[in-house]
């Protein structure tokens, strides 16, 4: 497993095995170091030939916007809806 590093920037991709999931908003410090946990690390590979799974572009705003209370379930609902085979495109 890869180290943890600094938090995402926003439109980069962060990865679980084979879940993809691109940051569409700021991710602070205690929501990364959770997601961490979870085993999600930064991409770092620029030309990547896996296959992932592509989390919805809206996954990232449910975790940010999620109370802390409720983070466990909307974790397991986002990682439930994550088979599509295409990425979302991040914005300009």
């Amino acid at each position: 497993m890869p180290p943890v590093g600094s938090r995402p920037a926003i439109n980069t991709y962060i990865c679980r095995g084979d879940l993809k999931m691109l940051v569409t908003h700021e991710i602070d410090e205690p929501m990364w170091q959770w997601l961490a946990l979870q085993n999600w690390r930064k991409s770092t590979v620029s030309n990547d030939r896996r296959r992932y799974r592509y989390l919805p572009e809206k996954a990232c705003r449910a975790l940010v916007r999620a109370p802390r209370e409720e983070l466990e379930t909307v974790y397991r609902d986002i990682l439930a809806a994550g088979s599509q085979s295409r990425p979302p495109r991040p914005r300009a």
